[in-house]
């Protein structure tokens, strides 16, 4: 059941579905806790670290993933645990973090499934990490076999994340007809799949390139659809790089984004989700396996952020929120 959980999180992570993706990876780390099964706990944390990282709750998911360290040599929960420090290194803008996260992957003595694409998608983090530090060469030679892989298979999703970072690639080494290219490919790969946030993630770094090469209307188009995704799934850390992008443009959006300005985490804007649609304090604590005491804490948080007295006011609340 853990494993289930846990990939039902992660399937619901690339989705956009990340408000189920937490419920579902706080349950698999619980019942991998409950059944003693320390290799399964860590990678279960793991891929619960994944929506607080990318939403900008740093301290939530660096707790999950000092649980995670416990030791163990279980290959996925080695790809689990580097995987989800490179994304919370990611987001920080923490090129180098990225790196030393991922270095455990890159010494994985078996090379055929870490290396598979399609399934542990690290690559294009780890040549976006050499690109911001300047180590443009070794980010092109590192790509090009997990490029041909990509091809060889037809998979979109690893296609489209490689020819991002091969856009940022040759973008920083000085050929800009080769990085439109590039990214005019990920885009198109990505018409192929409904990858929200990787989607997203391609505008932002094709909107960039376009914003410096002087095509401000383009620009401007790409950026403003990466903000709307980012917005959406409640990105923070790359809706705020798209915002550095578009003011760099002339432009100056009006932070929708009010869920932020509240200042929820991802686990008190799932149990105030929880109470709004009518679950008890008990029902919601059943629902996250937590304790009802962690669900009261969780609520007065909620209600002092939210600005609100009872529980019968956060459906409205939310609703407002959601609605920007």
């Amino acid at each position: 059941a853990s494993y289930c959980f846990a990939y039902l999180a992660r399937a619901e992570y690339f989705a956009g579905a990340w408000d189920d993706a937490v419920v579902h990876a706080e349950r698999a780390a619980a019942l991998a806790a409950e059944a003693d099964l320390d290799f399964t706990v860590a990678m279960a944390l793991a891929v619960a670290a994944l929506v607080p990282a990318a939403r900008g709750d740093h301290d939530t998911a660096a707790a999950l993933l000092r649980d995670a360290t416990r030791p163990h040599d279980y290959e996925r929960s080695i790809a689990s645990v580097g995987l989800a420090r490179a994304r919370l290194a990611d987001a920080d803008g923490d090129a180098g973090g990225v790196l030393a996260a991922l270095e455990p992957l890159r010494d994985l003595p078996y090379r055929d499934a870490v290396d598979e694409p399609g399934f542990w998608a690290w690559h294009d983090l780890y040549a976006d990490a050499l690109v911001a530090l300047g180590r443009v060469e070794e980010a092109d030679a590192f790509l090009v076999p997990h490029e041909r892989r990509a091809d060889d298979r037809d998979r979109a999703a690893p296609i489209a994340r490689l020819a991002r970072a091969r856009g940022r690639v040759e973008a920083a080494a000085g050929r800009p007809e080769a990085a439109e290219a590039a990214f005019d490919r990920a885009l198109e790969a990505m018409d192929r799949v409904a990858l929200p946030f990787e989607r997203a993630r391609v505008e932002l770094a094709a909107g960039a390139f376009h914003r410096r090469a002087g095509r401000r209307r383009r620009a401007v188009d790409l950026l403003e659809s990466a903000r709307r995704g980012f917005v959406a799934l409640g990105a923070q850390p790359y809706r705020e790089r798209c915002d550095r992008e578009l003011a760099a443009s002339g432009l100056h959006p009006a932070d929708r984004d009010e869920r932020y300005r509240a200042g929820l985490t991802s686990q008190e804007l799932v149990v105030a989700r929880l109470a709004a649609a009518g679950r008890s304090n008990r029902e919601v604590a059943a629902e996250l396996v937590v304790s009802v005491k962690t669900i009261e804490f969780h609520l007065r948080n909620v209600f002092h952020k939210l600005g609100v007295a009872s529980r019968r006011e956060l459906p409205g609340r939310l609703a407002a929120l959601d609605a920007g």
